[in-house]
Formats: C-alpha cells, sequence, structure tokens
C-alpha cells in the first residue's frame, strides 16, 4: 500500500489497540454508565483536536486511514510505482486538486457552461431537461434518486426516488420559529456566495431570497416526521420503472405512481 518513502512522508499515528485497557475508568460503575466505564479515562485523556468538532475512539481509525490513501496518492501523483491507465488517471485526478493556484485562477470559469444551461431556461419543459442532466453529473435538485437496499427484502437493491433539493438540514429549518436564526445565516451565506460569483450585493441578495422561497416550497411540500420514517407505509411505493411517470403540467411537476398521482406546485 504505497511506498515506504510515501507513507513514511505522512507519518500515521499507530493505531490504537482492539481492546485497550488503559481507555477503562475504574472509578466508574459499568452498570451505571457503562460508557464513562468503557471510555472514560481516554475522554479524560484525549482533548479534541483543535481542527475537529467532534473526536471519536474511531476518528483515530479514520486519521490512519485517511494517511495511508494520503501516502498512496502522493505516491501515484508523482508518478512513482508502475506505470498503468489507472494509477495515471488517479494521480492526474490527485494532483490537480492540489494545483490550488491552477484554480484560483480559472475562478468560477468551469461552472460557467452549468450556469448559462440554468440562465437559458425558457419553460418548465426545459426544466425537466436541466433537471435530468444535474441529476446526471451528480446534483440533485427538486428529488434525489439512487439505489438503496429494499426495506423489506434485504436480498434486493432497488432504485428509489426521494424528496430532496433544499439544503437545510430539514424542513423544519424552513418552517418552525425555532430555526428563524438558522434561516438568516443561510441567507446570509446564499448572499456571500452569489458575491462570489461576481453578483453586486442587491442582485446577490435577490437571488438569496429567490433560493429560500424555491427550497421552502420544497419544504412545504415534503413528507414530515414520522410518517417519513424508514419503512413507513406512506412513503413505500414498489413499482416497476415503467410504471412511474415524471411529467410538467402548468405550473405543476406529476409524478404519476400506480393507483395515484403527487403534485407539486
Amino acid at each position: 500500500m504505497g511506498s515506504a518513502r510515501g507513507y513514511a512522508a505522512y507519518a500515521p499515528k499507530p493505531l490504537p489497540p482492539v481492546f485497550d485497557p488503559a481507555a477503562i475508568d475504574q472509578s466508574a460503575e459499568p452498570c451505571v454508565d457503562f460508557y464513562q466505564y468503557a471510555c472514560g479515562a481516554w475522554l479524560k485523556a484525549t482533548p479534541v483536536p483543535p481542527d475537529q468538532q467532534i473526536w471519536w475512539r474511531t476518528s483515530e481509525v479514520d486519521e490512519h486511514a485517511r494517511a495511508i490513501l494520503a501516502a498512496i496518492l502522493d505516491e501515484v501523483a508523482a508518478s512513482h510505482g508502475p506505470k498503468t491507465e489507472n494509477r495515471r488517471k488517479i494521480g492526474d485526478c490527485y494532483a490537480s486538486c492540489l494545483d490550488e493556484a491552477a484554480i484560483n485562477a480559472k475562478g468560477v470559469s468551469p461552472f460557467t457552461p452549468e450556469l448559462e444551461r440554468i440562465a437559458a431556461l425558457k419553460d418548465k419543459k426545459g426544466l425537466a431537461v436541466v433537471t435530468a442532466h444535474l441529476h446526471f453529473i451528480g446534483a440533485t435538485p427538486l428529488f434525489s434518486f439512487s439505489s438503496t437496499q429494499d426495506y423489506t427484502d434485504a436480498t434486493m437493491m432497488i432504485a428509489q426516488a426521494d424528496q430532496d433539493g433544499f439544503a437545510l438540514p430539514d424542513r423544519d429549518y424552513y418552517l418552525a420559529d425555532e430555526f428563524k436564526r438558522e434561516r438568516a445565516d443561510y441567507r446570509g451565506h446564499l448572499v456571500r456566495m452569489f458575491t462570489l460569483l461576481g453578483d453586486g450585493t442587491k442582485k446577490a441578495k435577490a437571488e438569496a431570497d429567490a433560493v429560500m422561497r424555491i427550497e421552502t416550497a420544497l419544504a412545504k411540500a415534503a413528507i414530515a416526521g414520522v410518517p417519513f420514517a424508514v419503512g413507513s407505509k406512506s412513503v413505500e411505493a414498489p413499482m416497476q420503472h415503467s410504471e412511474l411517470k415524471v411529467e410538467i403540467d402548468g405550473d405543476q411537476i406529476v409524478v404519476t405512481l400506480p393507483g395515484a398521482a403527487l403534485q407539486v406546485s
């Protein structure tokens, strides 16, 4: 897994033992607080690193794995090792991510074709085409589509269409009074992003307001809370792919399911 040169450059810390008696807080009663008993000494001796929000015991394993992967990528980017096409692709991709000077020089120009595609929208039929394209390149406007294990049959992998399209963690962040501050902070973030794209303050604020309107509308249409729990009968609608039909009808997106239709304005 990488040469000694590459691995040593990142010097990952040794992995903690699978069972570490030194992590145990012998003063804690395991029948009262088993977590404190099992990890209390480690918690006391291990401060959260300044560049992290949280730090778990497994974080040490994660960092160890990242260091090994970084060493492998560094080696491939430096063209060491066997000359294969896959190694070249991996190395080129990694090196391009590290070329900050080139990235900064290009600015937002790599996004220009996508922004122009969106700006050229004329009608709702065009929206469907652009939405499909954005999904193809990895974005999830309006909804998400992925593969997952069948909730009722673990032997099956199925396609899954899901509600999506809003950036805040949950629909309540757009609707509940308790999240007013978070909404204001998010709007401020949007203004900064549009400003960085080169828009003036007035235009950036108007664009941020438009984003908030769209995402709030999606949040209002989303299923909330317990009814949307995994395995809930209210959100499961198994079907063949030929039965799913998506159309834009006037001011609505109509998703037709077997025996029902969901309309989102």
